[in-house]
């Protein structure tokens, strides 16, 4: 009969039966027989894991190549459709192309830019200083128009600028130093560029103690519009805009207008960009390839270590491999033999199974 002999942080003790069997060395054993077969079920468990991963990250690979692919792939707005445009004065006028750009040569001038209307008050001694109490109503163009209460808590030249800005108006207000005997000035600058986003005000600060405010005393700057020129002479094209951003003059090109010079004519030139082409190209290459050294390093093996991949013997890897070159090496019916295959415009295959790109060869094929 067992009988227990203690108890401790491992559990139970027993001394052994009356018989002789000694019971603490039989569980010690089935103890570790228990531990041996979790053990091995860790290692299992360990294996599927590593397994598992290893095919999603090959899974994020082909999601690569895939993106890689479309890109190429696309009916519209493909790598094949880019286009570069320059301007012959960057400083002047800059440019960038969309798909829907004709390559092709212009004349343009940009004859004006686009200017915010900016007020400026008259001069104060202190930014401080205590001004007229009333409302203000300010506008911006055709917009509505926002009231700002000026009182006991805001009626100094620098608590109405704070005011304005707080409003969430469409003109931004500051104080600015001209080094004058009265140097303060309230500046209001509408955020909005174009003759039609002028600033209106409706001024009705005109009681108390306070000092006469006129936010519209002087205009700093008109609001003007953006001018720019297509050709010359008789027959050109003159386009007005309330920004110095131009879209639509000519298809599929943004014009960005920095400098205005009626005398000045800048040339913009339009052509396919082969450099986009090479570059999405290289992309392609270099994602496949990532596939291609993924499978090799991970179904290979090592005599000298005597480590295997954990994808040697895998069917589905290999089987994948295979037909990843056969689409590649496969020739596109209804195209001539000098652009059906993938190797005529300066994608061939190494000994290893791996893309190499000629891009001379590519530039020449297009």
């Amino acid at each position: 009969m067992a009988t227990i002999s203690g108890i401790s942080s491992s559990g139970l003790s027993f001394s052994g039966l009356a018989s002789g069997i000694d019971t603490e060395k039989i569980i010690s054993g089935l103890t570790k027989l228990n531990q041996s077969r979790i053990d091995s079920l860790k290692l299992r468990q360990a294996d599927f894991v590593s397994r598992q991963t290893t095919f999603v990250q090959l899974q994020a690979k082909l999601f690569d190549l895939q993106s890689k692919t479309n890109a190429l792939a696309r009916s519209a707005g493909s790598a094949f459709d880019g286009r570069k445009a320059e301007s012959s004065d960057s400083n002047a006028l800059s440019v960038s192309a969309g798909t829907a750009a004709v390559a092709g040569t212009y004349n343009l001038t940009v004859m004006a830019q686009a200017r915010a209307h900016q007020t400026a008050s008259t001069g104060f001694a202190d930014p401080n200083a205590k001004i007229k109490e009333g409302t203000l109503g300010l506008r911006v163009g055709s917009g509505t128009e926002v009231t700002i209460t000026v009182d006991s808590k805001n009626n100094t030249l620098q608590g109405l600028a704070d005011s304005i800005n707080a409003a969430g108006t469409d003109i931004r207000a500051s104080i600015i130093n001209d080094g004058t005997a009265t140097p303060y000035r309230l500046v209001l600058t509408a955020t909005r560029s174009g003759v039609g986003n002028a600033i209106a005000l409706n001024n009705n600060l005109n009681t108390g103690t306070g000092v006469d405010i006129d936010p519209a005393a002087t205009t700093v700057q008109a609001a003007t519009d953006a001018q720019i020129r297509l050709g010359s002479g008789a027959g050109a094209i003159i386009l007005n805009s309330a920004t110095n951003q131009i879209n639509g003059l000519i298809p599929g090109l943004s014009f960005n207008l920095m400098q205005a010079d009626p005398a000045r004519s800048i040339t913009v030139t339009v052509s396919n960009n082969s450099a986009g082409v090479n570059t999405a190209i290289k992309d392609f290459v270099d994602s496949y390839n990532a596939i291609q050294d993924y499978l090799i390093e991970r179904t290979s093996f090592d005599k000298d270590s005597g480590e295997a991949g954990l994808l040697l013997g895998n069917r589905d890897s290999a089987q994948l491999s295979d037909e990843l070159s056969a689409a590649l090496s496969a020739s596109i019916p209804g195209l001539s033999t000098s652009t059906n295959r993938l190797s005529s415009v300066g994608l061939t295959f190494d000994e290893k199974g791996k893309l190499q790109f000629d891009s001379e060869k590519l530039n020449k094929a297009m």
